[in-house]
This record gives C-alpha cells, sequence and structure tokens, in this order.
C-alpha cells in the first residue's frame, strides 16, 4: 500500500548515512508533504550536506515563492491574513465568466504553458483586457494580446536568482536594453504609478531592498555581500526564522495507484522537456534541440498496440487528437503513456483526463 511504501521507503533511506538527499520536482503535488515527512522523520534539517532539494518547472522558481508570489502566503511563507489570492486555473475559470476582466501574462503563455488548454482559450477570449509581458511573442500571446510589453532577455536582466540550494545569486547586465525595452521591475513600476500605487522602485537595487526587507530570512543581506558567487541563506544565522516542518510519517489521503485500465487506454504522465521553450525555437543555432512530441511506452504496452519505436501514433482523449513519434522505453511502467508538455505544437496540456489511447496511424 501507498502509506506502507512510504515507511519502508523511510526506514531504507536511514539506513542510507548521514548525507542524504531527496531530490523531488514542483509537479508532484500532494506527495510533496510526505517527503517533507520523511525528511523530518530522518532528521535531515539543519544537516550539513543533507535535506530536500526541489528542482523548480521554471528558473527562479524557488526565488519567486520565497519573495511571496503564492495564493496562499506572503514574503518569506508568511500566513496572509483576509482573502486570499487565486491560483492560474482559478484565475482562468474566473475569467471565463467575466469575475477577472483583465490577465496581466508576465513571461509566460498559459495557452502553452499551464495545464487544460482549452479553458485558458477561453478566458483570454473573455477577458476585456490582456497585457502580455514577454521576450518572444508566441503564436497564443499574439492572438490575444490588446497591449504587449517587451521583455529583457537573461543577459539583460539586473537583479538576483534563487538556485535550488538556497543560494541567491546576483544577476549582472551583460548586454544592454535593445530599442525600448526596459526592466520587468521598472515596466510593473510604471505601471503601478498609473493606477494611483508608487512602489517607489527607482533601481534595482531598491527593489532589492524591499524583498531583503519583506523577507525574514533575507534580513541583513546585502549586494555587496552576494558578490560574484552569491550567498546560500540557510547558512545564515537569519536561516532560524524559516518556518519549521512539523509532523510524522502520516496516512496519505490518497488512493494506491491504480493498476493498468482494462479498456485498453492508458494512464497518462506528463513532463516538460528541457529544451521546451520560445526562446529555443527562435533561436537559428538551436533548431535541431527543438522538441516535437512522443509518447513513451514500456515495450509490452509497445507490443500489445503493435506500434514500433520510432513510428508516428495518435494520441487521443474525449475527441482530442495529437499527433505523436512512438519512443519505447524499458523504464516505462506497463498501462503508463508520457507525453510532453510546454511544447509548440501537439502540447499534452490538451488533455484534461488522466487515461489516453494510442493508434497506429
Amino acid at each position: 500500500s501507498a502509506p506502507g511504501q512510504i515507511r519502508d521507503l523511510a526506514r531504507l533511506m536511514s539506513r542510507g548515512g548521514e548525507d542524504v538527499v531527496i531530490v523531488w520536482g514542483e509537479q508532484i503535488g500532494m506527495a510533496a508533504q510526505y517527503l517533507a515527512a520523511i525528511a523530518n522523520h530522518l532528521g535531515l534539517s539543519g544537516r550539513e550536506g543533507a535535506g530536500l532539494l526541489e528542482i523548480p518547472s521554471g528558473s527562479n522558481g524557488r526565488g519567486l515563492r520565497e519573495a511571496g508570489v503564492l495564493p496562499d502566503a506572503g514574503p518569506g511563507y508568511r500566513e496572509l491574513h483576509g482573502d486570499l489570492g487565486h491560483n492560474a486555473r482559478v484565475m482562468a475559470s474566473a475569467a471565463t465568466g467575466s469575475e477577472i476582466t483583465a490577465l496581466y501574462l508576465f513571461q509566460t503563455d498559459p495557452v502553452r504553458d499551464l495545464p487544460d488548454r482549452a479553458l485558458w482559450e477561453q478566458a483570454l477570449h473573455h477577458a476585456g483586457l490582456v497585457v502580455v509581458h514577454a521576450s518572444v511573442l508566441t503564436e497564443g500571446l499574439a492572438e490575444h494580446a490588446n497591449v504587449i510589453f517587451p521583455a529583457d532577455s537573461y543577459a539583460e536582466k539586473d537583479g538576483t536568482v534563487v538556485h535550488p540550494d538556497g543560494r541567491l545569486q546576483r544577476l549582472r547586465m551583460a548586454i544592454a536594453h535593445p530599442g525600448e525595452v526596459r526592466s520587468g521591475w521598472w515596466v510593473i513600476n510604471e505601471l503601478a504609478k498609473r493606477v494611483g500605487l508608487d512602489l517607489e522602485v527607482l533601481t534595482s537595487g531598491m527593489a532589492f531592498g524591499q524583498l531583503v526587507g519583506a523577507v525574514p530570512f533575507y534580513e541583513g543581506l546585502t549586494l555587496e555581500e552576494l558578490g560574484g558567487r552569491g550567498v546560500r541563506w540557510p547558512e545564515r544565522p537569519q536561516a532560524s526564522v524559516f518556518p519549521s516542518i512539523a509532523g510524522e510519517i502520516i496516512e496519505p489521503p490518497v488512493h494506491d495507484i491504480a493498476p493498468p485500465p482494462e479498456n485498453g487506454t492508458l494512464r497518462l504522465g506528463r513532463y516538460r522537456p528541457i529544451w521546451a521553450a520560445p526562446e529555443v525555437e527562435v533561436s537559428p543555432a538551436l533548431q535541431y534541440t527543438i522538441a516535437r512530441q512522443q509518447v513513451e511506452l514500456s515495450p509490452l504496452d509497445a507490443e500489445r498496440l503493435q506500434v514500433a519505436d520510432g513510428s508516428t501514433v495518435d494520441v487521443a482523449q474525449n475527441g482530442t487528437r495529437l499527433r505523436a513519434k512512438a519512443a519505447v522505453r524499458s523504464g516505462v511502467p506497463e498501462g503508463t503513456a508520457f507525453l510532453a508538455e510546454g511544447i509548440a505544437a501537439d502540447s499534452a496540456n490538451a488533455f484534461t483526463d488522466d487515461e489516453v489511447e494510442v493508434r497506429k496511424t
């Protein structure tokens, strides 16, 4: 059972020595709380060379959350009082129902990047105002945008980033902004002024100062201290104010993994290829790396479906059909099909249910 497997995993890891590192992904959902409980059971907190290491779905994912870019927590994961914010799906539903009339898309194309493509297409269609802030204008953004702000690229940024291990590092501008491109913080500050809110941010250094003042475990940090190598804030004394993890290994409120469907369909798993990005698609030097859809199958399922490795197949669900190349992998569990999302064409976010059919073309 799932609870038994969690306990067995904790016991196994307890025999693995002192330097235990649990690597996990941002998209594992409720499983994160069980990993946190296992880490707490093993006493990994505060142990040098051990702990949880999250690989975020996007660059600086950890830094954004620590800064308070969350629907249910403020900077430094502080508790929010009063009305909470909305996650992306709730925002899309609210825009579809005209409860939200304006959307500001900051460096994201939800039609491409987020789950439920159809919902986001409806949301952008119903929104009265769609403001796009992007470095690459994708097809989805171009179709729905009312206002477009060109975003600075990675080499044009001046700011900070937090790495998965908690290292806060300074980003320095390597090349100047072309044309009328401005820093993201500058555009947000100017927009805020025009709606009556003065953020009092005139430089990137002032923005960093506000960040340090708002996040308790960043207290006292300066750009000079970050220098060229950065600082791992978990090693500073101020890290003691970070919200602690309490609890033991718990019985998960989920069912065991279901067996392969008996109707011939396959469980759907999703992943994002490392090269799935608009910046890759517009780079002449990276054309050979552009991610295209492939469906990963187990050898047993491929044999049952009479699908050969490298052949072209259709993947279907509730009338929605994607074209993909079959990739037979020994590590794929029987009864499961893995599809790529975040890609320009035939992305898995077109599917909303948990099962798909794979058919030869």
